[in-house]
């Protein structure tokens, strides 16, 4: 403004007093106050220069900057506001009117993601747009911008019926800054509805997943305790198997006595069976009713229900050993 380069202050660094100087309290006072603003004026300066460049880095689109990227940050860190505004003015600013189109064309084109993008980012650079065109003497009018602005909120389909309230208000408040103000209330109002649904899609889905996880336990607690009565049932089952087993195997060794028993008294019957001739007419001997031809000792009814009657009663008489009993 001044014609006159500004200068940035550097730092005086840190005081210096050459070896051998003598000055007094007073001097050595001064000395300690301008190193001291010196330092501040330094400090001030370098605070403006980093404000400036940030500013300028929010205001101007990626795209124009990328060349002045550190390759291994990605950010300006070696570039200073001056060297960022030398390259806009070659660069930007030189721009040609069909190079000004291409870059209304390339906005034009912009896919706008409700949920990974803000209605700024749009909005900023349709502004520098704006700004780019006004550089190079071509300008673009504020209606021109708000409709480039429209197409694009309207391409993407997440402003249905927030286009149709936009159409609906009075044209004299169809303006850049509205439709920018209209956008981000818009946007915020379906993003709070989204997370109002998805809040009460979440619950429901939580509601269902405690209900099946309680009909799980409850099914997983019928199984055990079907599981509990199988496996008891089964182990009763082998005790059974194994006491009918054990039975089986005691009577197996048993079991022939019987048969000899049978054998013994069929051969007792045959022995004490004998055909009678003139001496001994009979043919069975019984201790307690003697020669008969009804029944040996050994199957008499009488004698056998009343052992204590008959203490004597030998079921082994027979013709040839009486044993002391009857004729």
């Amino acid at each position: 403004m001044t014609g006159v380069d500004y200068i940035t202050p550097e730092h005086p660094g840190a005081l210096g007093i050459p070896g051998g100087t003598t000055i007094d309290k007073v001097q050595l006072t001064c000395l300690l106050e301008e190193h001291k603003d010196q330092v501040e004026r330094a400090n001030q300066a370098q605070e403006l220069m980093h404000t400036l460049k940030q500013m300028i880095i929010k205001a101007v689109p990626e795209r124009y900057l990328a060349i002045l990227h550190n390759p291994f940050t990605s950010a300006y860190e070696a570039q200073s506001a001056r060297q960022i505004l030398t390259h806009l003015k070659r660069t930007v600013a030189t721009l040609t009117d069909d190079e000004l189109q291409e870059e209304y064309d390339r906005i034009a084109a912009t896919t706008f993601d409700p949920h990974g993008m803000e209605v700024t980012e749009v909005m900023a650079d349709i502004r520098f747009l704006g700004r780019l065109a006004t550089a190079i003497n071509n300008p673009y009018s504020d209606a021109q911008l708000m409709r480039l602005a429209l197409k694009i909120f309207t391409n993407c389909g997440y402003f249905s019926q927030g286009i149709r309230a936009w159409k609906a208000r009075p044209v004299a408040e169809h303006s850049l800054e509205n439709i920018h103000q209209h956008s981000v209330w818009e946007h915020a109002t379906l993003h709070e509805l989204n997370q109002s649904i998805g809040a009460i899609a979440g619950h429901q889905v939580n509601v269902l997943q405690e209900s099946t996880n309680s009909m799980l336990n409850q099914q997983q607690q019928f199984f055990e305790a079907k599981t509990q009565e199988l496996t008891e049932l089964v182990l009763a089952l082998r005790q059974e198997l194994a006491n009918f087993l054990a039975n089986a195997s005691n009577t197996s060794k048993t079991g022939d006595k019987p048969k000899k028993k049978k054998k013994k008294e069929k051969a007792k019957k045959q022995e004490y069976h004998q055909v009678g001739n003139e001496n001994n007419p009979c043919n069975y001997n019984c201790w307690l009713h003697g020669s008969n031809n009804t029944h040996p000792s050994f199957t008499c009814n009488k004698a056998l229900a009343n052992k204590e009657a008959y203490p004597k009663f030998r079921t082994d008489a027979t013709f040839d050993n009486r044993m002391d009993g009857m004729w």
